[in-house]
């Protein structure tokens, strides 16, 4: 009787162990990084005065520098960049050749079904950062994302450096500016579901396999008593319970922490029996 309390122990432990691992696992998020395959020809742009990098745009250019445009994304969509040959200017000039407005960045285009921007003003209404560009350097911008999405529309990097105000600028090409503007990354979180399950299940399933050893433990006692009282050799029979099984649910297949806890209910189970075939 002691072997089969031992057992038990055992078994209720796993239970209560493989519960907690299964319900550790829930849902979370995942950085991710998009492929950048760029730049292409023509990416890197005069867009009327102002200087930018497209990333996805097939909306009048034919720009496709992401390996695709599908891509499950959710909370914000970033790009890293490297701004280099500025110079020391930092600022738009006007025609006197005195400074305006300072250098600045942000992301332009639409993600899935949230809002598009393409100003500064719809940038920031959307919470998007408009980066200042304060001299060479790396620098992040953010897309926002109100809603998750699983198509990049369009997305490139826009910059309010007049290419006009630079000195040597020719031809519409932005490398006479002296400024070149480089896409280091592009990322985004892609929401991942990991399979949970509920602990009051497995809670269950290790209260029924102690009351089954207490049930089994308790028959033998009183068998063992009457035995005694009588002087016989023989003893009544004994009364035994068998734990009821337990399901465990799990939202995917294959999922680690489901089938932990699959195990432990079948440990439950087979445990039970073991105790039953030995009474």
């Amino acid at each position: 009787m002691k072997m089969k309390k031992i057992i038990a122990a055992i078994a209720a432990s796993a239970v209560s162990m493989t519960a907690l691992a299964a319900v550790s696992l829930s849902a979370f998020a995942e950085e991710t990084t998009i492929s950048y395959t760029g730049p292409s020809t023509g990416a890197y742009k005069v867009e009327g005065t102002d200087l930018r990098v497209n990333i996805w745009n097939t909306w009048g250019n034919d720009i496709k520098d992401l390996d695709t445009d599908a891509h499950n994304c959710s909370e914000w969509v970033k790009v890293d960049f490297t701004v280099s040959g500025l110079n020391g200017q930092t600022t738009n000039k006007d025609t006197s050749g005195a400074n305006t407005d300072s250098y600045y960045a942000f992301l332009g285009g639409a993600v899935g079904a949230n809002a598009a921007r393409h100003t500064r003003e719809e940038a920031e209404a959307a919470g998007d950062s408009v980066v200042n560009i304060t001299g060479d350097g790396q620098y992040t911008a953010t897309f926002n994302l109100a809603d998750p999405a699983d198509t990049i529309l369009c997305l490139y990097l826009q910059t309010n450096i007049n290419a006009y105000n630079r000195e040597g600028f020719a031809n519409d090409d932005p490398s006479t500016t002296g400024i070149n503007i480089s896409i280091d990354k592009v990322y985004t979180v892609t929401p991942k579901e990991e399979a949970t399950t509920e602990s009051a299940t497995t809670e269950a399933a290790a209260a029924e396999t102690t009351t089954a050893a207490q049930q089994d433990n308790s028959a033998a006692t009183t068998t063992t008593s009457t035995a005694k009282s009588s002087g016989s050799g023989s003893s009544s029979s004994k009364t035994s319970s068998t734990s009821s099984t337990t399901s465990e649910k799990s939202a995917q297949t294959g999922d680690a922490g489901a089938g932990l806890a699959l195990l432990g209910a079948a440990v439950a189970v087979g445990t039970a029996f073991v105790a039953k075939k030995k009474d």
